[in-house]
């Protein structure tokens, strides 16, 4: 297909000097809006915090295949394929003084990568500029898709969206496509689903029913079934992941039985009191509207959605209705999953903007030049709105968790040189990263991870939080010696006799 949607000169210049203009635009908004201030906040617990252990255990061990967690043993709890941990711990060999940045860069890094597929795809592809901007724009200004775990925090599902959109737009183009632009599409689309099954393990498998789908709709079924380069491409796929499955088990027999119980049917199966009542694909759809997670081109959205099935049959209009369909199916895999995150929605995001910067721009297209330039700038000048949301977020979202800044204060301080006990008995890898950074620095500490009346008087205890406090107050004669929010510094004076009922 040489031309999907016919485009229109938005500036009157060529196109090569059109692109650069958009080029130029799209990399400053993705700098505010997913680079600025990305280390500001300290490391998130869980996920974040695991892949940095992962990541810096990579660098002094490298292996391609086994994964280590903070103890050294091998990574069990968070049992997905070790990708995001090759890049992080090539980003730590890149930015080895600040942990915060090195392990999100990455994340950052295949979101930029999203939007330029995204941004490409419709300029050189679907030869339309202006669906390009507006998808690219669209995307960066998706409130939701800035929430947290997915682009400004050290979580594989941004790179995980990256390999699945790309995976996705090469299958579309190799339906449509003959000859050698077939054949490239094919081996991208096959790069990209390896890659996302290397970052996200069996999430790839989401995007299995609209493909199939899709080969009925666009009557290429026989034709796929029959050709020799997609079995050949599909296979090498498949012997790949699950060699790298097999050599996993291999070495850290017990593997695959994690992977089964937390990656397969803990997502069908197992039921999170505290995300219970959000379970629904519904409840995602409402948080368009209610949080503003897609406002305001939710509204444009749903003209997309009835545009696409219209009366037109143009292959940009096949194009919405394929996108549709992924969407929709991934819709319906949520409502098919029982444990829920706020995160599973993420893969949401570039397919939403993509139908509707396609959708604007199919509406527009035949418009007189000057109506359609005002639209088209119109929309840009909407886009301020959530754009102005995210980018506030970035630079005044409240810090949650203040033990390192808490740390750097008393090591600067008249409790360098003294032993702080760090009570902490919840598995918590965040609390431990920074003690065992406070001790790498050359200081004195000790995470306390047992009963409390075991510690002994006349040392110094740092608290996180209400119930740790109120623990020491019970058992000693305590003495606040510093704080900072709800990290707070108790010297424990005298043990208490225990009560006698």
């Amino acid at each position: 297909m040489k031309t999907i949607i016919k485009g229109f000169n938005l500036f009157g210049y060529s196109g090569h000097v059109q692109f650069i203009i958009g080029l130029i635009f799209i990399l400053t908004l993705s700098y505010f809006t997913i680079f600025f201030h990305l280390d500001r906040l300290t490391l998130r617990v869980w996920d974040e915090s695991t892949y940095l252990y992962n990541a810096e255990n990579m660098v002094k061990h490298p292996d391609l295949f086994m994964v280590y967690d903070f103890k050294g043993n091998p990574e069990c709890f968070s049992p997905k394929p070790p990708f995001y941990t090759w890049v992080a711990a090539i980003s730590l060999l890149i930015i080895p003084h600040n942990p915060e940045l090195a392990i999100r860069m990455p994340a950052a890094l295949f979101t930029l990568f999203t939007v330029l597929l995204l941004y490409g795809f419709c300029y050189y592809y679907l030869k339309n500029y202006a669906a390009g901007i507006l998808s690219a724009t669209v995307l960066l200004s998706s409130v939701g898709f800035f929430q947290w775990h997915i682009v400004r925090t050290g979580d594989t599902d941004s790179t995980y969206v990256f390999w699945c959109l790309l995976c996705l737009l090469s299958f579309f183009v190799y339906t449509v496509e003959e000859g050698k632009k077939r054949t490239i599409a094919l081996v991208l689309a096959g790069l990209g689903m390896l890659f996302a099954a290397l970052t996200k393990g069996p999430g790839i498998l989401i995007l299995f029913p609209p493909f199939f789908i899709w080969l009925f709709v666009s009557k290429n079924f026989m034709n796929t079934v029959k050709s020799f380069s997609f079995w050949v491409v599909l296979g090498l796929v498949i012997v790949f992941i699950f060699g790298w499955y097999y050599c996993r088990e291999s070495l850290n027999p017990g593997f695959l039985q994690a992977v089964w119980k937390q990656e397969i049917m803990g997502r069908i199966q197992l039921v999170e009191p505290q995300t219970h009542q959000e379970n629904h694909a519904l409840f995602f759809l409402y948080r368009l509207f209610d949080k503003q997670f897609f406002m305001p081109w939710i509204l444009f959205l749903i003209s997309a959605f009835f545009m696409s099935f219209g009366k037109e049959k143009t292959a940009g209009h096949e194009f919405l209705k394929f996108v549709f369909l992924v969407w929709i199916c991934c819709i319906l895999s949520i409502a098919r999953t029982v444990s829920v995150k706020d995160w599973y929605d993420a893969i949401w995001y570039p397919l939403m903007s993509l139908l509707t910067g396609v959708g604007i721009s199919l509406l527009i297209k035949n418009w007189e030049i000057t109506a359609s330039r005002s639209v088209f700038f119109g929309l840009l000048l909407l886009s301020s709105w959530p754009l102005s949301i995210i980018i506030k977020k970035n630079i005044f979202e409240a810090e949650t968790q203040h033990l390192k800044p808490f740390l750097n204060l008393l090591r600067q301080g008249e409790y360098k040189f003294r032993k702080i006990f760090i009570y902490e008995r919840e598995f918590n890898p965040a609390v431990f990263y920074y003690i065992k950074q406070d001790q790498q620095n050359g200081f004195d500490s000790e995470l306390w991870k047992y009963e409390v009346n075991n510690l002994p008087e006349g040392t110094d205890v740092l608290t996180m939080n209400q119930n740790q406090e109120e623990e020491l107050a019970r058992n000693f004669k305590i003495r606040k010696l510093e704080e900072l929010n709800e990290c707070k510094l108790f010297y424990l004076e005298l043990k208490k006799k225990p009560s006698i009922p």
